[in-house]
């Protein structure tokens, strides 16, 4: 049947797709008419219009009382009515509201699907459904491309929908516009694409074992060596994600060779939106740990930088979100990878870091079905970092400051606060150099320690123990995390001096990029004599007071006998 001024309905139904989701605009327009597609601020895309059905269309009328009616003749020629008519079958919104095998390849067919069309407001099902299939079944090269924020297509009478040529990019993350469908009736029409990005968030906790709390999480974090470092994936579904039929998630990691040893088993997925409990889902996702085929070497995502070995570790995916029972998809709704690493002796020492990357791949085409492989890109790789300290320790002479070999000193950690109770013994260190006169202290992180001497060289008294607190100060700007200064509250314990990144070359070249605390420590003689060889003092004490008893005795002999005389 033709669609005349029941298609002025679908006319009305223009606006039909104006706010519908797909990764194109569709639109209808009259002869040498215009349409303005409105891009967001700092996107960059390119679109083509293909046109759905050709129209002609006539006013009656002057002024308030002038009507226009506008009447579908034909399919255009920017459509595959085979591949239309296959989709429009499968379509669960769309089945059984038009047999498919009236939907021919003459004006025949494409007044039926007007005519069905006409029926449904803009923001239907039966609308969205339809530009979906509209966009994914497009034919021949469009009407028109071009790029920039506004973007203007001069078309004949007809539908027209408008599709990306490839996903736009905001400089971060790619995403098809969702699909607007849209009559015009003679005039140049307006409509703004409506496309959305996800975001991506790797996270390192952190937490200073003697103040306690709760670990605080960020780009850059310190840690002591053998401690389980937390981590987080965190990805932020889009505003649009609703109107996907199936919406992937693939999270990827690298840690850094030899500097982390993945806790394999503490691997877990949570969902949370708004103030919500979060859910645990991590038997909708499949974990793939140190498997080949997810080596991406240097030809892969991640870049051949010094951060990591540029390979992937292990992967989380879920194929499709909205098929997870128990939880509710929100705007803003987090799916949060959560797992532990432990921190190696391999670790290095301060400035230098112990990196680690990831990055997250996610469905970015709202026209895509659901059957098969959909449209899917990859977020920029975001990396973390675990720094990690040392404490010097340099034994000398009090007297000649010169190197005093052996000596054995203990370290210890306030955990939890700086009561007596709390103090922990966390190493014990031999002399590491030649002299045996230098101790380290490798793989510390911040907060209040006690240094005691608790083996003194021979001859020697033992130095007083030595309280002091790390402190460390670090820039947690994504992409530019650095360890800024290190310093001790013991002017007896010095840090290390600021450090200078050069940014060009991504080197410090300034300051104690080791990490290194240092501390002189000094003991000096004990005030007894030595004694070598013989009988020692003691013939010296004996002979002293037999001296002593002798003088005694002469000189009450000697009283006694001046008293006879007289």
């Amino acid at each position: 049947m033709k669609a005349t001024r029941r298609l002025a309905a679908l006319a009305a139904a223009a606006t039909m797709t104006a706010c519908m989701a797909v990764p194109m605009v569709t639109m209808n327009v009259s002869a040498a008419g215009t349409i303005t597609i409105n891009e967001h601020v700092g996107v960059t895309s390119e679109l083509k219009a293909f046109q759905i059905f050709t129209a002609e269309t006539s006013t009656t009328g002057e002024g308030e009382s002038q009507t226009t009616n506008f009447v579908v003749t034909g399919w255009g020629s920017g459509i595959d009515v085979s591949k239309l008519a296959t989709a429009w079958a499968k379509d669960a919104t769309l089945k059984d509201l038009l047999d498919s095998n009236k939907i021919t390849n003459d004006a025949t067919g494409a007044q039926a699907v007007a005519d069905v069309l006409s029926q449904y407001g803009n923001d239907s099902d039966q609308a969205v459904a339809f530009a979906k299939i509209a966009a994914r079944c497009t034919s021949g090269d469009g009407t028109a491309k071009n790029a920039g924020e506004g973007i203007v297509f001069s078309v004949d009478d007809g539908y027209y929908i408008i599709v990306d040529t490839t996903p736009a990019s905001n400089g971060l993350y790619t995403a098809y516009t969702l699909g607007i469908l849209k009559v015009v009736d003679g005039k140049n029409t307006t409509a703004g694409v409506k496309r959305a990005f996800p975001t991506f968030d790797k996270q390192i906790g952190d937490i200073n074992d003697t103040t306690g709390g709760d670990y605080t999480f960020d780009e850059a974090a310190d840690h002591d060596i053998g401690d389980h470092v937390p981590f987080k994936l965190i990805a932020t579904l889009p505003s649009d994600f609703d109107q996907y039929t199936a919406y992937t998630l693939k999270f990827y990691d690298d840690l850094q060779a030899d500097v982390f040893s993945l806790d394999a088993d503490s691997i877990k997925v949570t969902y949370k939106y708004d103030n919500n409990e979060k859910k645990d889902v991590t038997n909708w996702f499949t974990k793939s740990i140190d498997s080949a085929e997810n080596d991406l070497g240097t030809d892969g995502k991640f870049p051949s930088s010094s951060h990591t070995d540029g390979n992937v570790d292990f992967t989380v995916s879920c194929d499709n979100i909205k098929a997870i029972e128990g939880i509710t998809l929100a705007v803003g709704g987090q799916f949060t990878v959560e797992y532990t690493a432990t921190l190696t002796e391999n670790a290095n020492l301060g400035a230098t870091g112990n990196w680690n990357g990831a990055y997250l791949e996610y469905s970015n085409n709202p026209n895509w079905d659901g059957s098969g492989e959909g449209d899917t890109d990859k977020s920029p790789v975001d990396y973390v970092v675990a720094f990690t300290y040392q404490a010097i320790v340099n034994k000398i002479d009090g007297i000649t400051k010169a190197p005093l070999a052996g000596a054995e000193f203990t370290l210890y950690k306030y955990v939890g606060g700086t009561e007596a109770d709390n103090l922990i013994a966390i190493g014990t260190a031999d002399a590491k150099n030649v002299a045996g006169t230098t101790f380290e202290f490798k793989g510390l992180d911040d907060g209040t320690y006690k240094l005691v001497e608790t083996k003194v060289p021979a001859g020697y008294t033992g130095a007083d123990a030595i309280e002091f607190t790390i402190t460390a100060e670090k820039q947690q700007i994504n992409g530019s995390e650095a360890l800024i200064n290190l310093s001790s509250d013991n002017v007896a314990v010095p840090g290390g001096a600021v450090f200078v990144l050069n940014e060009e070359v991504d080197k410090y070249v300034a300051g104690d990029v080791t990490g290194g605390l240092s501390v002189t420590i000094e003991n000096k003689k004990g005030s007894t004599l030595p004694s070598t060889g013989g009988i020692g003092t003691t013939i010296f004490y004996v002979v002293g007071s037999l001296m002593v008893g002798v003088a005694g005795v002469y000189l009450i002999v000697k009283k006694r006998m001046k008293n006879t005389e007289q």
